[in-house]
C-alpha cells in the first residue's frame, strides 16, 4: 500500500516535471518564432523603403540637361550667366550635368575655372554623387571611369558618345523620355553624330560652328528645349 502511495506520488512529480518542460518549451518556441516572423517582416518592410525611395529620387525630375564645355560654358558667357541658365533648368525640375570631350575637364578641377563655371551646376553633381558628370574623351560614364562601355559602341565619334552618355545617365535618373533628354552642345559636326546615335533626343545649338557667328548657350533656347519635354 505505501509502496503504491511513493509509485504515484513519483509519477505525479515525473509528470509534473515533463509537463513543465514542455510549457517551456512551448513558451521559448513562440518566442523564437515570433522573434523570426518579426525579423522577416523588418526586412521586407526594409526593401519597401528602399523601393519606395529609389521610386522617389527616379520621380524627382522631369528631364536631364547635360552641357558641353569648350564654345558652349567656355564661349562667350560669364560664370555668372551660365549660373542663371544651369538654375532655370533647376527651377524647371530638371537634372543638370556636363557631358564633354575634353580630356582636361575633371571633377577635380572642372571649379578651378571660375570665369565659366557655374557653382551650382558643380553643386548638383556633387549632390547626385557624380552621375550627370560625363566625359566623352576621357571615358568618364556617370562619374566613373567605363571604358569598356563607350568600346561596345558602333560608332566611336564624340557627338555619338555623348548622346549614350546623356540616354544612361537620364535613365540612372529614371528618365525614359528622349525628349527631355538635351544636351546643349556647340560643334555641328558632333551634335550630327548626336542625333544619329538617337533622333529623338533633344539638342540646343550653344555656339558658332553649329549657329553661326552671334549664337551662344542663352536662357531662351534652353527653356524652349525643356518646354519640348512631355510627360
Amino acid at each position: 500500500m505505501l509502496g503504491c502511495t511513493f509509485y504515484k506520488l513519483a509519477r505525479l512529480k515525473i509528470e509534473s516535471k515533463v509537463l513543465t518542460f514542455l510549457f517551456v518549451l512551448s513558451v521559448k518556441m513562440i518566442l523564437f518564432f515570433s522573434c523570426l516572423v518579426l525579423i522577416i517582416l523588418l526586412f521586407w518592410f526594409l526593401i519597401y523603403l528602399c523601393i519606395k525611395q529609389s521610386e522617389k529620387r527616379n520621380n524627382i525630375y522631369k528631364g536631364l540637361v547635360l552641357f558641353d564645355i569648350d564654345g558652349t560654358l567656355s564661349s562667350v558667357n560669364s560664370a555668372e550667366t551660365n549660373y542663371s541658365i544651369v538654375q532655370a533648368c533647376i527651377d524647371n525640375s530638371f537634372a543638370v550635368g556636363i557631358c564633354t570631350a575634353g580630356s582636361v575637364y575633371s571633377m577635380e578641377n572642372i571649379l578651378s575655372y571660375t570665369n565659366w563655371m557655374p557653382k551650382n551646376l558643380y553643386d548638383f553633381i556633387i549632390k547626385e554623387g557624380n552621375i550627370t558628370f560625363n566625359n566623352v574623351g576621357s571615358k568618364i560614364l556617370m562619374g566613373k571611369p567605363n571604358k569598356e562601355a563607350y568600346s561596345k559602341l558602333s560608332v566611336q565619334h564624340p557627338g555619338f558618345l555623348k548622346g549614350f552618355a546623356l540616354e544612361k545617365t537620364a535613365n540612372a535618373l529614371g528618365i525614359v523620355n528622349p525628349n527631355c533628354m538635351i544636351l546643349c552642345d556647340d560643334d555641328k559636326g558632333y551634335i550630327r553624330e548626336f542625333l544619329n546615335y538617337n533622333s529623338n533626343l533633344n539638342v540646343v545649338c550653344s555656339g558658332v560652328s553649329c549657329g553661326g557667328p552671334d549664337s551662344h548657350l542663352n536662357i531662351i533656347d534652353v527653356k524652349n528645349a525643356m518646354t519640348k519635354c512631355s510627360s
